[in-house]
């Protein structure tokens, strides 16, 4: 697989962090600008339209959708081509943030080894909230997709996390966890979807489970 497209779903223009995850998209080894979206803060269409960007018909093109408050480890791409997960018949998103508590508890999730023998952790819950990074193969983002998220949308707390989620539930498909996140949640900022909630280490961000430098054997 080959990582092809990159896009940032920007929230909303006063927010300081913007400009930190771009440089830190370009610092990578990702290797393509990405494709900006917005600010226009929160929507079903905006997040959407932070999908269809990604779209095509290349069966091998895996690609990437960031939020506005990340940082990325250096070998993002080298990493996520040489993940094998994409041979698994049930995957639908991998999800490149995870937090502390939850990697530390080992919560809601199952090893799975996979096909080509690496050990894999799928998603046990049907409304997984980490969109901070995903990593989807572009075949996979169709109109049915998109449907089906409508269809969740407004019956879910933090819908674009979650209404995604079970889209790909709905048909099968299930969220796979990257081990270690290749993605760190920029907690220095508030929130776009809560901010009148201050972010807390470990349970907002990937702390010591996130090692920029990480790269796979």
């Amino acid at each position: 697989m080959k990582l092809t497209k990159v896009s940032i779903q920007a929230s909303l223009p006063e927010r300081p962090c913007f400009e930190a995850t771009l440089a830190s998209v370009r610092e990578s080894d990702v290797g393509v600008e990405p494709v900006i979206v917005g600010p226009a803060g929160y929507s079903i269409e905006h997040f959407l339209a932070s999908l269809d960007m990604l779209r095509s018909d290349d069966p091998a093109a895996i690609v990437v959708r960031l939020e506005d408050d990340v940082f990325l480890n250096r070998y993002l791409r080298h990493n996520l081509e040489a993940w094998t997960v994409y041979e698994e018949d049930d995957f639908g998103i991998g999800w490149l943030f995870q937090s502390q508590m939850d990697r530390m508890h080992g919560l809601h999730q199952e090893a799975v080894c996979g096909s080509g023998g690496q050990l894999h952790y799928r998603s046990l819950v049907k409304q997984k909230c980490c969109s901070q990074g995903i990593v989807m193969r572009a075949a996979d983002i169709t109109d049915a997709l998109f449907e089906r998220i409508r269809g969740h949308w407004e019956h879910c707390e933090h819908q674009q996390d979650r209404a995604l989620s079970l889209a790909m539930w709905d048909v099968g498909k299930k969220g796979y966890l990257h081990d270690p996140p290749l993605v760190e949640h920029n907690i220095t900022v508030r929130s776009a979807l809560a901010p009148d909630r201050d972010p807390m280490p470990g349970m907002h961000s990937a702390g010591m489970f996130f090692n920029a430098d990480w790269r796979r054997a």
